[in-house]
């Protein structure tokens, strides 16, 4: 029996609630008002939270019915931390609204003080993934504190704080903004001098999540640049309508895409400003050469036009064309081939022998969620930046995974093809993907091993 089907939740006549084991029937915990089908019953943790009659709640651990291991709150947050077997720590709420971060070994002193309103979940404090967390005062400004030290936090006092960066263990920076709705980047050894100007808006990758030294910031007429962390007051590129600089700011090249005016795009490199390796066209798609996963580039350059793919060796004359397929349909391309998704296709086109070729007929489900992607149904959308990167890792292992974004799983869906048209299955982890691609890449290169034994 699975750890997730152990335990369940069952309601007596007076509605009240107990846990059982699945197996036996045996109960395992006291009857109580409500008891949260989390952590334990998930099979994530020992622990459960339960509410009783007089609207209290309390954390109990499986073995001990009888007393709790925190005392008795108005609130407990359940969603992460201790009850999701990820770390030690739980936010209570008292009777006056005040939230604080507590250790399981301490049921009596909290880590944190009192404060109006804690941020410390998701990839924060709580998940295990950093040290920090964000505090909330009564009036009502934001601070960024360590868990060692509740009193002095390491940031000033500002109107908010965002969560990328370092409250979530990415970077040494975070985001500030002032009561005048400006933001500015701060690092942790230094909360009074910000290391780049107050702007409208700053872009979240790059330099906050530690992925590069760059960022990009948005003045109030709407026009964007890129800044080194270095240089504050002289941007690497000119003043554009738009940036798209996730390459750059991601650290996987050095282009990034500028739109003008017209609303034309063109690729610079970060180190020429003043002239684009591209001509300027209608759309560039954001994988290839910007996403460090090709030599090349793919541009729309006319409306309704083909695709066309280049080498910024020579930018007057495509390598090759492919016909104006869905956006989002085109998942690969190199100097040889380039590889797209019909409604009920994955297709290779061959760019040395000019044939396009099915590699596979997709899935029953898969043609559903590419014909409701197509009729611009929202509840899915293809990841293509992840399937892009994913393809160009495992292409030479003969894998090609294909990444679906739905907001009914609330998470992305991995579906995993072979180049010789063979259909594996779906993952809804990466993790399970890439561990499965991984163990068959060792199966081939044990076998080649014994073949050379044998040879």
């Amino acid at each position: 029996m699975s750890k997730l089907n152990k335990y369940k939740i069952i309601t007596n006549e007076h509605g009240q609630q107990a846990i059982i084991e699945a197996k036996t029937g045996k109960q395992v915990s006291h009857w109580w008002k409500w008891i949260s089908n989390d952590g334990l019953i998930k099979g994530k943790s020992k622990y459960y939270i339960v509410q009783d009659h007089n609207n209290q709640f309390a954390i109990f651990h499986i073995n001990n019915p009888n007393e709790p291991i925190t005392r008795w709150w108005r609130k407990i947050i359940y969603e992460y931390g201790l009850l999701q077997g990820q770390t030690h720590y739980y936010i209570a709420e008292n009777q006056n609204g005040e939230k604080a971060i507590f250790h399981k070994d301490s049921p009596d002193v909290p880590i944190s003080q009192w404060w109006n309103n804690i941020q410390a979940y998701g990839f924060s404090l709580l998940s295990g993934r950093s040290e920090y967390y964000i505090a909330q005062n009564q009036d009502e400004k934001w601070a960024i504190f360590h868990k060692y030290n509740p009193y002095e936090p390491v940031s000033q006092w500002w109107k908010d704080i965002d969560l990328l960066g370092l409250p979530i263990g990415q970077s040494q920076y975070y985001l500030a903004i002032n009561q005048d709705g400006k933001c500015a980047i701060f690092h942790k050894d230094n909360p009074y001098e910000p290391i780049t100007q107050w702007w409208e808006e700053i872009e979240f990758w790059g330099l906050l999540t530690g992925e590069s030294p760059y960022y990009v910031v948005k003045t109030q007429s709407g026009k964007m640049a890129i800044f080194h962390q270095h240089n504050s007051h002289q941007p690497l590129s000119q003043w554009w309508d738009k940036i798209n600089a996730y390459g750059l700011t991601e650290g996987v090249s050095q282009y990034y895409i500028a739109q003008n005016q017209q609303n034309d795009s063109a690729i610079f490199h970060i180190n020429n400003p003043d002239e684009p390796i591209t001509p300027w066209c209608k759309y560039i798609y954001r994988i290839g050469l910007l996403r460090g996963t090709s030599e090349c580039y793919a541009v729309i350059e006319k409306i309704n036009s083909p695709i066309k793919i280049y080498h910024p060796i020579d930018n007057t004359q495509p390598l090759y064309e492919l016909p104006n397929i869905h956006q989002d349909a085109l998942l690969y391309f190199d100097e040889g081939c380039a590889i797209y998704l019909t409604e009920q296709h994955l297709m290779l086109y061959d760019s040395i022998n000019m044939q396009h070729n099915v590699i596979s007929q997709l899935s029953a489900e898969l043609q559903y969620i590419i014909h409701e992607i197509y009729q611009h149904n929202r509840s899915y959308s293809i990841n293509t930046l992840t399937t892009n990167r994913l393809i160009a890792q495992y292409m030479n292992y003969n894998f090609l995974p294909i990444t679906i974004a739905s907001d009914t799983e609330y998470s992305d869906l991995y579906y995993l093809y072979t180049l010789d048209g063979n259909y594996i299955g779906k993952f809804k982890k990466q993790a399970d993907m890439i561990e499965y691609i991984q163990k068959e890449i060792s199966k081939k290169m044990d076998l080649s091993c014994d073949m050379i034994r044998l040879y």
